[in-house]
């Protein structure tokens, strides 16, 4: 929680852009393990839990289009 609270106070100080914040994030939840999970969710509130809840989704696969969307942007 302290981690999560740590990110949070750096994003909301302005000391992070959105797509640094949203990539520490994503490596944040991938190194929690399962209890980490659960107890985490449990404290947070609904918005919070919204957004945990999308991080811990499953990749979806890219379709053809958005590969080659995302390869040109580059």
């Amino acid at each position: 929680m302290e981690q999560l609270q740590k990110l949070l106070d750096d994003y909301n100080a302005g000391s992070v852009n959105v797509e640094a914040f949203f990539q520490q994030l994503i490596e944040f939840t991938q190194r929690l393990n399962e209890e980490g999970r659960l107890s985490l969710a449990e404290s947070l509130d609904e918005e919070q839990l919204a957004i945990y809840d999308l991080l811990m989704r499953p990749a979806l696969p890219l379709t053809n289009a958005e590969e080659l969307e995302a390869s040109s942007s580059s």
